[in-house]
């Protein structure tokens, strides 16, 4: 006797595939860094009031902690959208950065705070609550720490104290307002060198840019496949499971009672609403998903729309799931375009 294949997973692997084989030439194709950094000045005139409204945010909070602005400035030469804000202390040496990035098509976006220090060893310390997870190696005597979901800076700052203790017999350096951007200059080079050197980013010198291999094509298609990548939090996987989970579940398990209901209560008009009644339910699924998780929608849809049906009744319907995930993934895009500001 054959072994049986179950129709769900034969659809799952189907689109799996589908997205594999056109994601990796895409972005090996849309991904690239430049070797040398052309940095813009911006001034506050030039800030968009929601821009401006943010950064001011961050000023009041960094203020707290001794910090005044130093520079805002974009990189010019960067792929997407950027805007950046230095903070530097007289008294601490250690600086902080406000960075806004945004996707060419700003159906992504990202704002998260750090404080970096640098000694004089060469080695750095870096603590943020960026929640985008990255597909390049870190570097060398770099320590990154990420903590994703905090967003209160005096804890942020807390943190990167407490772990700079270790460092204290390494030479604290300053950043200043002279070394700062030619420091940021020559660490790029380096760090594009690095991922070089690990066959994540190769020199393209038709065009004057490192841009990604296949390799880093992979990790990137890790990453959307990865549930647990960028903002997930225990809060919204709860919410998850009751909206994007319990609906779709909901109208699998009483979809005969559901029926009785409305033709008890549209009578003739009750057909059609029987026949739209799981789309819909998917559908408001799937906006439940998009507007939790921002990002990693597409494959939160899916499980979502699938598991819990399945593992609970032996039953799915991985047509409505994709549905719910394509729906999920334009929430979530429109949802990155609201709020950006760039």
């Amino acid at each position: 006797m054959g072994m049986h294949l179950d129709s769900d997973i034969v659809y799952f692997l189907f689109v799996t595939a589908i997205i594999v084989a056109l994601g990796i030439p895409r972005i090996r194709r849309t991904i690239w860094l430049p070797r040398d950094l052309e940095f813009r000045d911006v001034p506050p005139e030039d800030l968009t009031p929601a821009q401006a409204e943010l950064l001011s945010s961050y000023d009041q909070k960094l203020a707290g902690l001794g910090y005044r602005t130093f520079k805002t400035y974009r990189v010019t030469n960067m792929l997407g959208h950027n805007l950046i804000r230095v903070y530097l202390s007289s008294v601490d040496p250690a600086k902080s950065v406000v960075t806004m990035v945004s996707s060419p098509n700003k159906a992504l976006f990202s704002c998260h705070v750090e404080f970096a220090s640098k000694y004089a060893d060469g080695t750095h310390l870096v603590i943020n609550n960026n929640n985008i997870t990255g597909i390049f190696d870190d570097m060398p005597g770099v320590t990154i720490r990420r903590y994703k979901n905090i967003t209160d800076i005096a804890e942020l700052k807390r943190r990167h104290d407490a772990e700079a203790e270790k460092f204290r017999d390494r030479g604290i350096v300053f950043y200043t307002p002279e070394n700062y951007l030619e420091d940021f200059r020559q660490y790029h080079v380096k760090y594009c060198e690095h991922q070089a050197s690990k066959k994540l980013l190769r020199w393209d010198s038709q065009t004057g840019v490192y841009r990604a291999t296949t390799w880093t094509a992979l990790r990137g298609l890790r990453n959307f496949f990865n549930p647990l990548a960028d903002n997930f939090s225990v809060a919204r996987f709860v919410a998850g499971i009751v909206l994007g989970g319990g609906l779709p579940l909901f109208v699998v398990m009483d979809r005969v009672p559901i029926s009785l209901w409305l033709r008890a209560h549209l009578g003739a008009n009750a057909l059609p609403a029987i026949a739209f009644a799981p789309l819909i339910v998917y559908t408001v699924a799937g906006i439940s998903v998009g507007l939790l998780f921002s990002r990693r929608t597409f494959i939160w849809g899916v499980l979502l729309g699938i598991l819990p049906a399945k593992l609970l009744l032996g039953v799915a319907q991985a047509g409505y799931a994709f549905w719910m995930a394509l729906i999920a993934d334009l929430t979530g895009r429109v949802h990155n375009r609201r709020k950006n500001v760039l």
